[in-house]
């Protein structure tokens, strides 16, 4: 170092200004973003003319240079340009397109309009258009994906933060649905119904004020289907997750946001495990929409753009069980309806999605494959085998049972092979997924308790689901079996599982319980004028984050919507992390008070 201080005495000045020149940097580049995220809202979110796009572009422009700017200057400044380049590959990829895309504006008609002359002048500034914004929001998201891991330097505990995260997820979410252009109503939405939305989306709940095919633009249906996507991982997990590709460092605050998706394993693992995680999550969601693209059949598409859409759409709605779709009666859509192999592919996605991430690693994992057909002995993790086991015999039971309650309803015109599938499917979908392919305002009182029985129960823990948890649920059956034989402890697979976790378990069952009787009770105040068993359903559909409606969410009372939004917020970010969170401090247990008896029972 000191040979090379010597024959290049100016990098040496240079790099003593070297922090500074690096924190006004970020500061810039903050700005810049900030700028670029009011430029894209302005612009596409409110009715303008062409000469606004033709600013928009201009001033987008100007941003990009800034980003490409603010990435040579990281570079320059640091020690290690070589690896810099490499462990910053996918950022410098956004950053190429991006240059290529100023080029394209500016040298269009002098140079690229030859190049690809069988383009038209309206196509091609289209086309920049289109890769000028893309290559800027990219790059807003590598910076909100970094600001929002700064949480984690925060010192909030893992469930505040958590909590917040999602709070803030809600209300831009709700900001960007009130745009004008993203509804086809001529006022735009009302704050309840945008929070209402906003809420549903966000917490993969599926319930809708409104018609979310008719009364979204595309532009309204494209945030609707990124909030459930951000909101199916968790805000902060996929800030976390999308920074692994940026090299940014996952450390131990950041790591214990997410103890569900991480499930105990250590620090070194957590990089390797977030990176699986985004693969199945890729692999998952592609493979669903690949299929999709072949099972619409007939259905009457505009043009291939909207069968692909609809197809990235409902794959992903379906892997995050949230329960939107683009059909007003869902898969009770006439056509729809009748295509039982589209609804058996959306079934596997949805039973996926609600398993977990920790188990279908552990299920899935080349590593571990190759080490259970190595050494047979080795078996799943008992979190993986319950979540499995328990998934398993609730849609058995879920199945067979609305199979034998609905066959002479609404199953009644459905060959053998048709009501089974549907009934699979209601099963599957009942797990907090929320789509429906029969007309759920037609099924039986008997059918309707069933399927709150499987939407309080949801989903696995760490998964895209809700409700009190397959794993809460499992914990209650064996310390009631283990109470009525006598054990004064619980033991499962040849596993002592610990008072404390199963405290736990009571804890969110009693919360669940408690939110669900208020929310009913409440709602059966200030909608008199509809059925107990309707609104408990809603209540239960909200709480167990599933979707699945009487349809009469669109007839709610302001009041009524408020309460099912506090509902599914709660039902999503689970109600014992929510009292966690607002927990202010600990108390010492270092201490031990005399036992007394009392009579239960």
């Amino acid at each position: 170092m000191a040979s090379n201080a010597k024959s290049k005495p100016w990098l040496d000045r240079l790099y003593r200004y070297r922090s500074q020149v690096l924190n006004i940097n970020l500061v810039v580049i903050q700005a810049a973003a900030v700028i670029g995220v009011g430029l894209i809202i302005y612009t596409y979110g409110f009715e303008h003319s062409s000469k606004i796009h033709e600013w928009f572009t201009s001033s987008s422009i100007g941003i990009l240079g800034v980003f490409i700017l603010s990435y040579l200057v990281r570079w320059i400044f640091t020690f290690e340009r070589f690896s810099f380049l490499k462990d910053s590959g996918w950022e410098a990829g956004v950053l190429l397109l991006a240059a290529f895309s100023i080029l394209l504006c500016l040298f269009w008609d002098t140079t690229f309009q030859y190049v690809f002359p069988s383009l038209s002048p309206d196509k091609a500034r289209l086309y920049s258009e289109t890769t000028v914004s893309g290559s800027l929001l990219l790059l807003i998201f590598f910076e909100a994906a970094r600001a929002l891991l700064r949480i984690a330097e925060v010192k909030l505990r893992p469930s505040a933060a958590f909590v917040i995260s999602f709070l803030l997820l809600i209300m831009v979410g709700t900001g960007l649905l009130m745009l004008p252009t993203v509804t086809t109503q001529s006022d735009g939405l009302r704050l309840i119904d945008a929070v209402f939305m906003a809420t549903s989306a966000s917490c993969v709940t599926g319930l809708s004020v409104i018609d979310t095919t008719t009364d979204f633009t595309i532009r309204g249906q494209v945030i609707i289907l990124v909030l459930f996507q951000i909101g199916g991982l968790g805000m902060l997990a996929f800030a976390t997750f999308f920074a692994t590709f940026l090299n940014a460092e996952v450390g131990v605050r950041q790591a214990g946001l997410m103890p569900d998706y991480l499930d105990g394993e250590t620090l070194s693992n957590a990089r390797r495990l977030l990176k699986r995680i985004i693969l199945l999550t890729i692999l998952i969601e592609g493979g669903t929409f690949l299929v999709m693209q072949y099972l619409w059949g007939d259905y009457p598409f505009a043009d291939w753009g909207e069968r692909t859409f609809y197809s990235l759409f409902h794959a992903v709605s379906a892997f995050c069980n949230a329960g939107f779709t683009l059909f007003t009666d869902s898969y009770h859509e006439p056509v729809i309806r009748n295509m039982y192999l589209l609804h058996a592919v959306t079934a596997v996605a949805i039973v996926l999605g609600s398993l977990g991430f920790s188990p279908l690693n552990n299920i899935f994992s080349p590593q571990q494959l190759r080490q259970r057909m190595a050494n047979p002995w080795i078996d799943w993790k008992l979190s993986t085998k319950i979540a499995v086991n328990t998934a398993i015999i609730l849609l058995l039971m879920g199945t067979v049972g609305f199979f034998l309650l609905e066959r002479t309803n609404t199953l009644a015109e459905m060959n053998l092979t048709e009501a089974v599938i549907t009934s699979f499917f209601q099963s599957a979908t009942a797990r907090t997924a929320g789509f429906n392919s029969v007309d759920i305002g037609q099924i039986t009182t008997p059918a309707m308790v069933l399927l709150m029985f499987l939407m309080f129960i949801g989903g696995s823990s760490g998964s895209t689901a809700g409700g009190i948890k397959t794993s809460t649920f499992f914990l209650l059956v064996a310390s009631v079996v283990a109470t009525s034989r006598g054990n004064s402890r619980v033991e499962i697979g040849r596993r002592y599982i610990p008072s404390e976790i199963v405290s736990k378990a009571l804890s969110i069952f009693f919360y669940g319980i408690a939110i669900n009787l208020i929310g009913v009770f409440i709602l059966s105040i200030t909608e008199s004028h509809l059925r107990l068993m309707d609104l408990t359903f809603e209540q239960v559909s909200a709480f167990g984050t599933v979707g699945l409606s009487r349809g009469i969410t669109s007839s709610l009372s302001d009041v009524g919507k408020l309460v099912l939004i506090v509902t599914m917020f709660l039902g999503r970010v689970g109600t014992l992390t929510f009292a966690v969170a607002l927990s202010t401090r600990d108390i010492s247990r270092n201490y031990k008070l005399p036992k007394d008896e009392l009579m239960v029972g």
